[in-house]
């Protein structure tokens, strides 16, 4: 796990380096081992946006990396019937993608932090913006974005 944290952050790193900054992109200061609490989000929990409702997403997530929604927005921003379980509240969070014909998006509670991360293989087809629905028992304090893979 180590080394899988070690390469995304680091791909992240390259990204910004080679003058291609995303500014959706944020490996902040997380620190994995230090989190008291660490658990993945169930892929049932979340799903990417369809690219025909990402503008609206994109237009949300402006200013912010998160935003609660009510039901009727998570009605809006997708196209099959998605709803989340009692106890849990639908979010609307950044995302990012190197390469979007393979690979998937994985998701963890870090304490109070949720880290979106991106891991493909294959060229990097550069850094591209994308949005996901997720449903959290708790708020995030931070949110962050990384994305990496492998050639």
């Amino acid at each position: 796990m180590k080394g899988i944290v070690t390469l995304v952050l680091a791909t992240a790193a390259a990204a910004v380096a080679a003058g291609t900054e995303e500014t959706w992109l944020n490996a902040g200061s997380m620190d994995i081992h230090a989190a008291k609490i660490v658990a993945d989000v169930p892929s049932s929990s979340f799903f990417e946006v369809p690219v025909s409702m990402f503008e609206e997403a994109e237009r949300r997530l402006n200013s912010t990396a998160t935003m609660s929604l009510q039901n009727y927005d998570v009605d809006a921003l997708s196209r099959n019937r998605f709803s989340c379980a009692e106890g849990s509240t639908p979010f609307l969070v950044r995302a990012v993608f190197t390469n979007g014909s393979t690979g998937g998006f994985s998701l963890k509670r870090l304490d109070s932090a949720l880290w979106v991360s991106h891991s493909s293989l294959g060229a990097s087809t550069g850094t591209h913006r994308s949005a996901l629905l997720v449903c959290l028992n708790f708020i995030p304090s931070v949110v962050y974005v990384t994305a990496g893979g492998a050639m």
